[in-house]
């Protein structure tokens, strides 16, 4: 498995080890030097039976220039959301190159559609187990705690923001990649209600985690999913890396064959 995004490829290799599956999670910094130079070393002598590329920049560019095959493309949402961009020439090829795309949100699958025939929405895997609605960490202040972490280009729409007063709610804003993954789920259970961001038509994986700890939250789109059972079980039945994990073992075995 060639680099990761939010945490993805960690979750899916823990979980392909404990399915007697060999991995290798070649990962890298957002250093220069690593993220190009020793980057290609590494993909250069890096021998596998199929290779996973989580995001279709650099990573996966090198790895179909090396001949890694069969190679398959796990885009994220900003790799092809900007595929008009600067970037917009490597991503395109890395979508027509790979022998299978993945796409973690079903709004990337009719521009992935548009330059390679497999194509599949693979929904983001959450750790159930890690983010867990059992976790005894719960706000215990009288006043409500609204949770919502700042994103690059994103803000609190004011409208979410003055709803969430109304209802008794105190906003804190956090900042994004301030806290190690395996500390969130004791953080979303600070709190009572988790609100998205709204840039784009999907559900965050954080704001996924945040279901899973059956937290109430506020998606993308204004709605306010209040019943946090009801969070958790969506959770459990179309995000459980434990369910996809077997999808997933489908899908490379029918690429090596």
């Amino acid at each position: 498995m060639i680099n990761d995004c939010a945490y993805v490829n960690h979750t899916l290799a823990g979980l392909l080890v404990k399915n007697n599956v060999d991995v290798k999670l070649q990962l890298r910094t957002r250093n220069l030097f690593d993220k190009t130079i020793l980057l290609a070393i590494k993909l250069y002598f890096l021998k596998a039976d199929i290779y996973h590329c989580a995001y279709l920049l650099q990573d996966c560019w090198f790895a179909r220039k090396f001949n890694k095959r069969p190679l398959i493309g796990h885009a994220h949402g900003s790799d092809i959301r900007n595929i008009d961009s600067k970037w917009g020439k490597i991503i395109k090829g890395n979508i027509i190159n790979c022998d299978k795309i993945l796409v973690a949100t079903p709004d990337l699958l009719p521009t992935a559609q548009q330059y390679n025939d497999n194509v599949e929405y693979f929904p983001t895997p959450i750790d159930i187990n890690i983010f867990s609605s059992n976790i005894q960490n719960k706000n215990l202040n009288k006043q409500k705690l609204a949770l919502y972490c700042n994103k690059p280009g994103d803000y609190l729409k004011p409208k979410t923001n003055d709803k969430l007063i109304e209802q008794g709610y105190h906003v804190i804003q956090i900042d994004e990649f301030n806290y190690p993954y395996y500390q969130m789920p004791h953080i979303y259970h600070k709190y009572d209600i988790f609100i998205d961001q709204h840039l784009n038509p999907i559900k965050s994986k954080m704001c996924l985690e945040a279901m899973s700890c059956g937290l109430p939250v506020v998606t993308y789109d204004g709605k306010f999913l209040l019943n946090g059972k009801q969070n958790r079980e969506y959770i459990v039945k179309y995000h459980d890396a434990n369910k996809l994990i077997k999808r997933l073992l489908k899908i490379y075995q029918e690429l090596i064959m």
